[in-house]
């Protein structure tokens, strides 16, 4: 592969670099060079770009937009089973290592919100309880930082419905 395709992408991506969310905005990389998004992420090169991956592996530790980006990007581009291949691009996706990505996703994937819990969670949340709090009493099976991300990227009629 020539360096020109890396290099196009590698500094358009500097461009598009936001600190305030610690990643680039792909999707405006890959409209400005008119790439296809993994494309994109395959010939980024963060040496070029002078942008490095984060590690985030505390779950506790992301952010609900930084979760709701990676669960809309990996649902969006890679449906099933994902190779090491597809987790690199997603973690050049986020700016975070592949491997936190990939224990953020697993940990999201093993815990499901029912609407019932749902329910219970906004009565606790109304009378002041705090996640770790509501984590025991409803007895759920994840870490209150799971929970918390759960509840927060759910409603009551989008559980009704992937019923």
């Amino acid at each position: 592969m020539t360096q020109e395709p890396r290099r196009r992408v590698s500094y358009t991506a500097k461009h598009f670099f936001s600190t305030t969310r610690g990643r680039v905005d792909w999707e405006g990389v890959a409209d400005e060079l008119r790439i296809p998004m993994l494309k994109t992420l395959e010939y980024f090169d963060e040496t070029i770009a002078g942008i490095h991956q984060r590690s985030i592996p505390e779950t506790q530790d992301w952010g609900i937009e930084a979760v709701m980006a990676l669960k809309a990007f990996t649902e969006t581009y890679f449906q099933h089973c994902m190779s090491v291949e597809d987790w690199a691009l997603v973690g050049k996706y986020m700016n975070i290592c592949h491997s936190d990505c990939v224990a953020k996703m697993w940990a999201l994937s093993k815990f499901r919100m029912t609407p019932l819990m749902y329910e219970q969670i906004t009565e606790y949340r109304d009378a002041g309880l705090l996640w770790p709090t509501i984590c025991r009493n409803i007895m759920a099976e994840c870490t209150p930082d799971i929970l918390r991300i759960a509840y927060a990227t759910s409603t009551k009629d989008t559980l009704l419905k992937s019923k």
